[in-house]
């Protein structure tokens, strides 16, 4: 969680930082690359982002979190058609981790919501985050 508070501070800072490369196929992380801001707004995704939201807004930055509400189904399909096409892990992994995945969805939902997160239904989300403008 530290790596990623500095991260993010120093994208704030100076527009750019190094960030891991992660190869979910082997869950290891095999390199680094850097990214680079362009003075708009930083939008982050992953299940890890809800970790830092609170540290992040008691740094003073103005973070604004979505929760990207989908159905649990139609995740659940494009996520397993995803990682077989990808053959990111063995089929049998894949399919007990879906169902898995799948039967958490709702409470992993709530949960988002405990920790501050807006729920906003994808097309919602979509039309907001292509009306957002640089920052100045």
């Amino acid at each position: 969680m530290d790596a990623a508070l500095k991260a993010v501070n120093e994208l704030l800072e100076s527009g750019s930082t190094m960030v891991p490369n992660y190869s979910i196929s082997t869950s290891s992380y095999d390199g680094h690359r850097k990214i680079s801001g362009n003075g708009g707004p930083i939008i982050a995704e992953g299940i890890f982002l809800s970790e830092i939201l609170e540290p992040l807004r008691a740094q003073g930055i103005d973070v604004q979190a979505y929760y990207v509400d989908e159905s649990a189904l139609l995740t659940t399909i494009r996520r397993f058609v995803r990682d077989v096409s990808q053959r990111r892990k063995p089929l049998l992994f894949l399919i007990k981790r879906g169902y898995a995945l799948f039967k958490a969805h709702a409470s992993d939902r709530e949960n988002y919501r405990a920790k501050g997160f807006t729920i906003m239904p994808k097309p919602q989300l979509k039309k907001l985050l292509a009306n957002l403008s640089p920052v100045s």
